[in-house]
């Protein structure tokens, strides 16, 4: 009885530790998803900087 016990135990201990890393793996998703939209809004910034120097040379 109480392997059966400590085996139930190990496989919820199992399941809680996948159910964690799922929720932690959105977590991470979200925020690379954000950093992403930061870099590409700072390479446009720079893209629009060097497109309006190009402008005034000529």
């Amino acid at each position: 009885m109480n392997m059966i016990i400590i085996q139930i135990a190990v496989l919820l201990t199992v399941v809680a530790f996948v159910i964690f890393l799922a929720i932690d793996d959105k977590k991470n998703q979200k925020i690379r998803e954000e950093e992403d939209r930061e870099e590409l809004e700072k390479v446009a910034a720079q893209n629009k900087l060097v497109a309006e120097k190009e402008e005034t040379k000529k």
